[in-house]
């Protein structure tokens, strides 16, 4: 056997790293967890008010800066790192610098201080192409003075520049009416709330975070300071990493206050009562970092009697290989022994979150069979809404849509559920003008609908026709005794 070196083409690596996947939100919260890690109190992000200024963004902090070689090492693709990860590290695999920086940048530089010297470095992928090397220029005063924002890491004892510069991803995406200013300032408002759920265990208690010196607040989506929030009791579990060492895991459920009950500041904290629907499910912490939220992780799919239902969980960075955390630190995969926990804790408390809805409102006929019901309001008055708990519903959206798409999908289905033209409707009956059965069209593809979901249980084995067909023909609109022969005929049952 003879061993050989097969490093990898530059050009075509630097250019891969780049398509990871992130979003520019995504990336900006990767800079600042370098920043936290780092020890910074004070993490500032800017970007040029003039579109006289060439565009950037810089990121400046407070934290432990680095000497002239740790420059190079973060620098470095699979940054080198020995010894143990102390337990605040955001880190994950030596890539997030330039990873997330990449995927929104041609060119990245570093300068960090400490003890009153300044060692700056950058990559330029224009420069690795042209070369086909891992190329990296060494800044010197002449040219470190010249950078943007230079001025606000020299006025610190401490602490690191990263400076973002040479948009083409995003600029290739402008249409003729936006800029790369415009767009750079409209995505720094998305970058403003997202860090404001991220980071919100940050912002509230340790670290101040800005962006053009106008500080961050963090956004609590527990409303845990609310009177009427309902924490319940916290689990602490413990779980073994890949080295066999023991770590906990702590699960703690929240029910929190009807939209009823909320101000109009909590309402804004919670993003509208249409967020509310979208941000129920689990809420993965890793070091006190929001890392996945609003995910039921298929367990369950967001339904409306569950939006009020939220369960919070920390967990170590010891524990990131066996929770699955991507690179990007979005998202994670419940571990098999924590799978049974996880399913009691949300049953019990979407339980909860149904309780504190069936408060408010009487619902009428409830069931989960049909597609449309009705609900009576404290106020004595009836409404129609389409049944978000249908199980054919539910069942439909679960099997053929991702979950960032299913909130999607239910949200169109209830504002076309708040549109019925009931006067409209009222006159057609009144003059007994409407058509009641269904027209062929429709019924037929009702029909072919039906022998889909049939035919995928029976290949996934889940049943026989028989069985599969009992259960199909007990939901509307397939349970209709004409339509519930037709779709027996095709199967000639």
């Amino acid at each position: 056997m003879h061993k050989i070196i097969n490093p990898p083409t530059p050009k075509i690596l630097i250019n891969s790293i780049r398509q990871i996947g992130y979003s520019f939100e995504s990336a900006v919260a990767d800079i600042i967890d370098n920043s936290i890690s780092a020890k910074s109190k004070n993490i500032n992000i800017y970007f040029p008010v003039s579109t006289k200024e060439e565009p950037y963004i810089a990121f400046v902090d407070d934290g432990n800066g680095m000497c002239r070689e740790e420059v190079i090492n973060a620098l470095k693709i699979g940054s080198n790192f020995e010894g143990e990860r102390s337990s605040y590290d955001l880190g994950r695999f030596g890539l997030g610098l330039k990873s997330a920086s990449f995927s929104q940048c041609r060119k990245l530089t570093v300068v960090s201080k400490r003890d009153s010297v300044l060692s700056a470095f950058g990559w330029d992928i224009d420069e690795v192409e042209k070369s086909n090397d891992w190329l990296l220029y060494e800044f010197f005063d002449k040219d470190i003075k010249n950078f943007p924002q230079i001025d606000k890491l020299e006025s610190l004892e401490k602490g690191t520049l990263v400076l973002w510069r040479d948009f083409d991803l995003m600029a290739v995406k402008l249409d003729g009416e936006i800029g790369l200013h415009r767009q750079l300032s409209n995505n720094l408002e998305q970058v403003r709330e997202h860090i404001a759920l991220v980071f919100h265990r940050y912002l509230n208690k340790k670290v101040s975070i800005m962006i053009n010196n106008d500080t961050i607040i963090g956004l609590d989506p527990f409303l845990e300071k609310h009177l009427k929030t309902e924490g319940g009791k916290a689990s602490n579990i413990s779980l073994k990493n890949q080295k066999g060492k023991d770590f906990s895991v702590i699960i703690q459920p929240f029910t929190l206050p009807h939209y009823h009950d909320l101000t109009d500041d909590d309402r804004v904290l919670l993003g509208g009562a249409d967020k509310m629907r979208d941000s129920q499910g689990f809420y993965i912490y890793r070091n006190d970092r929001l890392i996945v939220y609003g995910t039921w992780f298929r367990i369950r799919v967001k339904s409306e009697i569950a939006k009020y239902a939220k369960i919070k969980v920390d967990i170590p960075n010891a524990l990131d290989d066996i929770w699955e955390i991507d690179i990007k630190k979005q998202k994670a995969v419940i571990p098999q022994k924590l799978m049974a926990h996880f399913r009691k804790t949300i049953d019990d408390i979407r339980s909860r979150s149904e309780k504190k809805i069936r408060h408010k409102q009487i619902f009428e006929g409830q069931d989960s069979n049909r597609i449309w019901n009705k609900k009576t309001g404290r106020n004595g008055k009836e409404s129609y809404f389409v049944n978000l708990d249908s199980k054919f519903i539910k069942e439909y959206v679960f099997e053929n849509f991702e979950e960032v798409n299913q909130s999607k999908i239910f949200r169109l289905l209830e504002i076309v559920g708040a549109a019925i033209p009931f006067d409209d409707i009222y006159n057609s009956v009144c003059n007994q003008n409407i058509e009641i059965d269904l027209d062929e069209e429709r019924e037929r593809l009702i029909i072919d609908e039906a022998v889909k979901m049939v035919k995928a249980l029976v290949d996934m084995n889940k049943t026989n026709v028989e069985k599969a067909l009992l259960m199909l023909l007990t939901f509307e609109p397939f349970n209709r005794p004409n339509i519930a022969a037709k779709i027996r005929e095709e199967f000639e049952l």
